[in-house]
């Protein structure tokens, strides 16, 4: 599938196929899935990178040192990015989601970075939340590959 998120209303520009293999076609998604769309977008993209960020200091992460950045995105969940303080690369990244007076944790735990185009990708990503954990292998990395600009269009 193929999602846009202008930062605050997402949709499908092409959907996940329904249960019958049909593509939905494009679909617009109600305003509150938008938090899920910020998220992952902070979880690939450090958001200390756009909005204003917090210096929390030292903590170990998973055996190393790291310092903690936190960021509260503009829907209102806090990104805590854990940065490897030798290499500077996020380690760890934890996620506050507030939901009716509860924050869920969401983390993700990141690892064999490789050059790409002279930038490091990390090539897994071990994520935990309220669900079972899993584990993401990244096998491909392009960087600025064209786009036409409709396919950004909102349905």
């Amino acid at each position: 599938y193929v999602l846009v998120f202008d930062g605050a209303r997402c949709g499908y520009l092409k959907g996940a196929p329904s249960k019958e293999g049909r593509d939905p076609g494009p679909t617009l998604l109600p305003a509150e899935e938008g938090r899920d769309f910020e998220v992952d977008i902070a979880f690939f993209f450090p958001a200390f990178f756009d909005y204003p960020a917090e210096y929390a200091g030292l903590a170990s992460a998973d055996g190393k040192e790291c310092h903690k950045v936190a960021v509260v995105l503009p829907m209102g969940i806090r990104m805590t990015y854990f940065l490897d303080a030798e290499t500077f690369l996020p380690a760890r990244i934890v996620a506050g989601i507030p939901d009716k007076g509860v924050v869920y944790q969401c983390e993700h735990v990141l690892g064999d970075y490789e050059r790409t185009d002279g930038l490091l990708f990390p090539r897994t990503s071990d994520a935990q939340s309220w669900g079972p954990p899993g584990r993401a292998k990244i096998t491909s990395v392009e960087v600025n590959v064209p786009l036409d600009d409709a396919r950004f269009a909102m349905p």
